[in-house]
């Protein structure tokens, strides 16, 4: 298994260009001239400094893919001139590393030190799969928090029980433990989380597992050839609030597209929330004990209405937070409380309607554009946090808000705190405070000098 998965793909590719290829056919050699705009630019770009030697269009299924050699260099260059595999066996040139994102890239690094990428395959520019001269295949993918590094796991001994007894069950339909072969690609990746273990049906479909087998995501995209959530991972949903969502929608099942579960709201049966996204954008939040979740929009009025006194007319659009490994959160932007259309309130609440992050306008490090909260915001805080501001910083402006509560943000900031963000010449000032308390922690400047 630990070179199945390129093995496989060499091996379609090679299969493919064989049955339309035979010694009848000319080699149509390209002068680099003579290359597609397209492919010359993206030479230019990542490989400039490496001497063009060759390039030839091979027959492919009626059409044809370019196969260019560079000094030390292999890319081959699908129908439509995207780059489809870079091999290079003394490793890829610095001038090519912009074809793993930043984030992953350091990701990498920090892992092996001295890594040299091997090989490059783009997934239809969803993901590209690494190979270093370590012999372990990674991929830069879209995790749950942006694009991140993410090991190919090559060997099934290597997974949790508990991850291997959910793909039994869901994903095969059965109760034993499945055998290697079964496991065609499940990536590892790190979110705040914890470890991610993301099992993939494809580019269109895939579950996410904390490392105890808990699933908490599942994505599917329109153009996936099967429905296997509909068909399969539904089966993971308790019966009642599949049952509770049939009575919003008896077609609803087959439109859903995602589904997280959330662990974070007590108030909301065993702390699990169930959300549906639906092929509409659509969504529909049900909890535990099977009761359909409203909007908070009443809370969220009084909120605005105490907090800020607009005595005018205004509107509030709701968005869900539809992530993967972050929790429920509804964010609302509130608008037409002034003239001004780029200055909206923008309110993060738990399911609940309680405020977990809040700025009204602009937040800049320049002092002369930012747009201050007003001080019943912060007097409505659930300690004397405003007294305090009083008496360590003359004439504060606080421009946000954030309420890190539930989860930490990693170890610079402590876990469980109320940060409040304000506007300083040049900069912005974080005063933090314990969430229990109201203690006063640390402050820190948003640009260090």
């Amino acid at each position: 298994m630990k070179s199945i998965y390129y093995a496989l793909t060499v091996a379609v590719i090679l299969s493919l260009a064989s049955c339309s290829y035979n010694d009848n056919d000319e080699i149509n050699y390209i002068k680099e001239e003579q290359l597609p705009e397209k492919v010359q630019t993206f030479l230019q770009t990542y490989f400039g400094n490496n001497e063009f030697v060759s390039a030839t269009e091979v027959p492919f299924y009626g059409g044809s893919y370019i196969e260019v050699s560079l000094k030390d260099v292999e890319i081959n260059f699908t129908p439509d001139y995207d780059w489809n595999s870079i091999v290079s066996a003394d490793g890829l040139p610095a001038s090519a590393e912009g074809l793993i994102h930043e984030k992953t890239l350091k990701e990498l690094k920090e892992r092996e030190p001295n890594v040299k990428i091997k090989q490059l395959h783009n997934r239809y520019g969803k993901e590209v799969d690494i190979r270093t001269g370590s012999q372990k295949i990674y991929s830069d993918i879209v995790g749950d928090e942006g694009n991140t590094l993410a090991e190919l796991v090559t060997d099934a001994g290597d997974l949790p029980e508990q991850v291997k007894e959910y793909i039994s069950q869901y994903v095969y339909g059965v109760t034993r433990t499945s055998e290697v072969s079964e496991y065609p690609k499940i990536q590892k990746f790190a979110v705040h989380k914890g470890e991610i273990y993301r099992y993939k049906f494809g580019l269109e479909t895939f579950v996410d597992l904390e490392k105890n087998g808990n699933w908490f995501y599942v994505q599917e995209e329109e153009t996936a050839p099967y429905q296997i959530i509909a068909g399969r991972l539904i089966k993971a949903v308790p019966e009642g609030v599949l049952s509770k969502l049939k009575t919003v929608d008896q077609s609803m099942i087959q439109r859903i597209r995602k589904i997280n579960v959330f662990n974070d709201n007590k108030d909301y049966g065993f702390n699990k929330i169930y959300g549906f996204t639906l092929d509409n954008g659509e969504f529909v939040a049900i909890n535990a004990e099977n009761e359909l979740l409203e909007i908070p929009y009443n809370v969220v009025r009084d909120y605005i209405d105490k907090g800020f006194n607009l005595g005018s007319e205004y509107k509030v659009y709701a968005h869900v937070n539809t992530g993967g490994a972050f929790l429920f959160r509804y964010f609302f932007v509130i608008r037409g409380w002034s003239r001004d259309p780029y200055l909206v309130i923008s309110l993060t609440t738990n399911a609940q309607g309680e405020m977990r992050r809040i700025s009204s306008g602009v937040v800049s490090t320049d002092h002369t554009r930012v747009t201050p909260l007003p001080r019943a915001v912060v007097e409505m805080l659930p300690h004397s946090i405003a007294d305090y501001l009083d008496e360590h910083y003359a004439d504060w402006k606080a421009v946000s808000i954030d309420c890190a509560f539930s989860e930490g943000y990693g170890p610079e900031i402590p876990q469980q705190t109320i940060d409040v963000t304000m506007s300083v010449p040049n900069n912005l000032k974080t005063a933090v405070f314990d969430y229990a308390t109201g203690e006063f922690i640390e402050e820190y400047l948003t640009i260090q000098r």
